[in-house]
């Protein structure tokens, strides 16, 4: 595929790539497994099979997925992963490393995922409008230490929805279960049941979202934040609209913690609601442990 990245393929049988984890590709004594496919723009239909047991180790590379990226004419669908392990450093995701205005439908990852910055279990990063996923869920554990999330590490005006993630999620800034950071991008019918644990801007569902909408979309999962700004739902909501969404998961912090969000700068939160226990240090609320210039119907 990487002769030719403009071209239409489907996958016609499950794959296992258990080899990987051996492939020495610059024969420096490091095994760094896959190869990245690079930026691709054509169609990938994997007929509802499975690529199992896929290895990348790749500590100190960008761009790192069974696609390194996908551009705007690309469409991914009906493709899982299975097994295997996935590092890189930024824009770190099972299926896509970075999303570039291309869309992913009806696809799934279960690996374990690694890296720096921009660390999603399916994709690291959704760049700009126009780029999707939708009904896709990852539920392997994601590490990161900035824009770590179950699914999506960080989306930049794309848009997530009825899709979900299930594995546990770890990080320092901006962690969340489904997503690290949104800004002016959109989740919707969405949900998340991993546990999270980070630093600040954690959330069950989103680390930080920036202008972005949230709705129909909740989360279940435990949140711990050894810091300030960490939420049952959302760790910061910053001017973004909060719709008919929910969290049922415990929440600890510091400072500015809530069951639903952490903090809200001239957000908005509608027929929504929190039913964890949630502890911190100051500034905690059921709902919200604080809002400034938000409202609250």
């Amino acid at each position: 595929m990487n002769e030719n990245v403009n071209a239409n393929y489907e996958l016609q049988n499950d794959i296992d790539c258990s080899d990987t984890i051996n492939w020495d590709e610059d024969n420096d004594g490091v095994a760094e497994g896959f190869n990245p496919i690079n930026p691709f723009s054509g169609i990938f239909d994997g007929q509802d099979h499975i690529i199992l047991n896929l290895n990348i180790n790749t500590p100190l590379k960008d761009y790192v997925g069974l696609f390194s990226q996908i551009g705007d004419t690309a469409i991914i669908r009906s493709v899982g992963l299975e097994g295997g392990d996935i590092r890189g450093r930024k824009f770190v995701g099972g299926l896509v490393g970075r999303n570039a205005i291309g869309s992913v439908f009806s696809s799934y990852a279960i690996v374990d995922v690694s890296g720096d910055e921009s660390v999603g279990g399916l994709i690291g990063k959704i760049y700009y409008m126009g780029g999707e996923v939708s009904s896709s869920h990852a539920s392997g554990s994601v590490s990161g230490n900035m824009f770590v999330g179950g699914l999506v590490g960080e989306n930049d005006r794309g848009s997530v929805s009825s899709s979900y993630a299930s594995g546990s999620v770890s990080g320092n800034m901006f962690v969340g279960g489904l997503a690290g950071y949104t800004i002016k991008g959109s989740i919707s019918s969405s949900h998340a049941s991993g546990s999270v644990n980070g630093g600040s801007r954690v959330g069950g569902l989103v680390g930080h979202t920036n202008r972005g909408p949230i709705s129909s979309s909740y989360a279940s999962g435990s949140v711990s934040g050894n810091g300030d700004l960490v939420g049952g739902l959302l760790g910061f909501n910053d001017r973004g609209p909060i719709s008919s969404s929910y969290a049922s998961g415990n929440v600890n912090g510091g400072g500015r913690v809530g069951g639903l969000l952490g903090y809200q700068e001239a957000g908005s939160i509608s027929s929504s609601y929190a039913s964890g226990s949630v502890s911190g240090v100051g500034e905690v609320g059921g709902l919200v442990g604080y809002s400034r210039d938000g409202g609250i119907s």
